[in-house]
């Protein structure tokens, strides 16, 4: 970096989110927190997800994310493309556009998502809807067996 650009007032200011004090929205893993994004200006948005034994198998046709698993239930699998892999504390996972995946079982994740999140990229198989799409047709579903009973923070 030159010094004129380290000085210039164009330059990207840095930015700090606590997770925590982020409203936790409902997303097909579960709950999610998501910071940064479009709105930021950043390459990438982070979440914090609680993911429930309720979470679909979904891909994206955009996106690419990067889920860091903080905690997990025992025995609790991703599935990649249909394919079940064990979870472990701190295990990295890089997910491609394209690829099928849900985690099977209660887990907690960073996720890192490049593009910035947009809901519009969530899609399922099995109805080819995107997120939004699903949503609407949920709202006329009972869920709530569905939903956690309360978020944790980290």
């Amino acid at each position: 970096m030159t010094e004129s650009t380290k000085d210039s007032p164009s330059a990207a200011m840095p930015q700090m989110i606590s997770l925590s004090e982020i409203e936790a929205v409902a997303c097909p893993c579960g709950w999610a927190q998501r910071a940064f994004g479009h709105d930021a200006g950043t390459s990438v948005s982070v979440h914090y997800t609680q993911i429930t034994k309720a979470a679909r198998t979904h891909y994206h046709r955009e996106h690419q994310e990067i889920y860091v698993v903080l905690d997990h239930a025992a025995h609790a699998t991703i599935e990649l493309n249909g394919q079940s892999y064990p979870l472990t504390k701190l295990l990295a996972i890089s997910i491609p556009p394209l690829v099928r995946h849900r985690i099977v079982g209660e887990a907690t994740i960073i996720n890192i998502v490049s593009p910035p999140f947009d809901p519009a990229d969530e899609w399922f198989d099995s109805s080819d809807m995107n997120c939004d799409e699903m949503n609407a047709d949920m709202n006329t579903a009972d869920t709530s067996s569905a939903l956690p009973m309360e978020i944790h923070h980290v």
